[in-house]
C-alpha cells in the first residue's frame, strides 16, 4: 500500500483513498479472525528474514522514484510527486504556503498530470507541466486521458510537450523544447493515442526546431516513472533467507494497482 498512500490524497482519487480504507479493514479483520501477525515500525532487513526461520518471503518492496540526469536537482525547492502528495506540507516553503505560486511539474505522465491537478484545482497554484514525448498520459485510457487534460486545460494549467528538462536553477527551470509547428497540441485529446507497436500511416512527422527556455518556478515536482526498489530481494537471495522468496508488486515491475492485486492474490493461492 505504499504507492496508495500518495495516490490516494488528491480529492480526485477518492476511489483509491475508499480501497486504502478497505484494504487497512481487512488486515484488522484478519489479524483478529485468523492467524496473522501485523508488525510496524519495523525494518526488515534480510539479515532479520533470514534468522526469523519464515517458510517463504513475499517482498512488495515498492518502486524508488527516478530523477532525470540534470544539475540542480539537489536545489531546496525540488521536491518528488510521490513525496508532495504523500506530505502536502512540503509544498510550503519555510512552512510558508503564500511563498509557491508557481509550479512547474516534471513528466506528464499520469502522476504528473494528476499532481497538476491536485496543485491548480485544490491549491490555487499557477502550474506548468513539461513532457519529452509528444502525448500526455499516453499509457492512460483514453477516457481518463481526455478528462483530465481536458480539465487541466480549464484550470489553466499550460502543457509543453515535446519538451525536455535541461537544468534547475534557483527560482526556475531552463528547458529544451521543439517549438516546430508539426509538433501536436496536447489539448486535443480526441484521438487516440496508439501504442508504440501500432504504426500511424496517416500521423504527420515532427520536425525538431528546438529551443532553450526558461521558466520561473518556485516550485519543481518531479514525477519521471519509478524503477523497482529491489534491493532486499535481491539480498535476500543471496542470503537464502527462506526456502521460497517471491518479489511482486512494483518493486518487480512498476505497474498498476489491479496488477499489484492479482500479483499477491496469486502469490497467495501459491504459498
Amino acid at each position: 500500500g505504499g504507492m496508495l498512500i500518495p495516490g490516494s490524497r488528491p480529492r480526485t482519487k477518492f476511489d483509491v483513498a475508499n480501497y486504502l480504507d478497505y484494504l487497512e479493514g481487512a488486515l484488522r479483520r484478519c489479524s483478529r479472525e485468523h492467524r496473522l501477525a501485523l508488525r510496524f515500525g519495523i525494518d526488515a532487513t534480510a539479515h532479520l528474514l533470514s534468522t526469523a526461520g519464515y517458510d517463504a518471503l513475499v517482498l512488495c518492496t515498492g518502486g524508488r522514484p527516478l530523477a532525470p540526469p540534470v544539475k540542480g536537482l539537489d536545489l531546496p525547492h525540488v521536491v518528488q510527486a510521490v513525496d508532495l502528495l504523500a506530505d502536502p506540507t512540503l509544498l510550503s516553503l519555510d512552512h510558508n504556503p503564500a511563498e509557491v505560486e508557481r509550479v512547474v511539474v516534471v513528466g506528464g505522465g499520469d502522476v504528473g498530470c494528476e499532481t497538476a491537478h491536485f496543485l491548480a484545482c485544490e491549491r490555487g497554484k499557477r502550474v506548468t507541466v513539461v513532457e519529452m514525448l509528444p502525448y500526455f498520459m499516453k499509457a492512460s485510457c483514453t477516457a481518463n486521458r481526455g478528462y483530465l487534460i481536458h480539465t487541466l486545460e480549464q484550470q489553466g494549467v499550460v502543457l509543453w510537450n515535446c519538451t525536455r528538462l535541461q537544468r534547475v536553477e534557483p527560482g526556475g527551470v531552463v528547458v529544451l523544447r521543439n517549438v516546430s509547428p508539426t509538433v501536436p497540441s496536447p489539448y486535443v485529446t480526441w484521438q487516440p493515442v496508439l501504442p508504440e507497436n501500432v504504426p500511424n500511416p496517416l500521423a504527420r512527422p515532427i520536425r525538431v526546431e528546438e529551443q532553450e527556455q526558461r521558466l520561473e518556478a518556485d516550485l519543481v515536482v518531479l514525477a519521471t516513472g519509478l524503477a523497482p526498489d529491489d534491493a532486499l530481494y535481491e539480498e535476500c537471495l543471496q542470503r537464502q533467507a527462506a526456502p521460497e522468496i517471491h518479489n511482486i508488486g512494483d518493486s518487480f515491475r512498476p505497474a498498476t494497482v489491479a496488477e499489484a492485486v492479482k500479483a499477491g492474490h496469486a502469490v497467495g493461492c501459491l504459498l
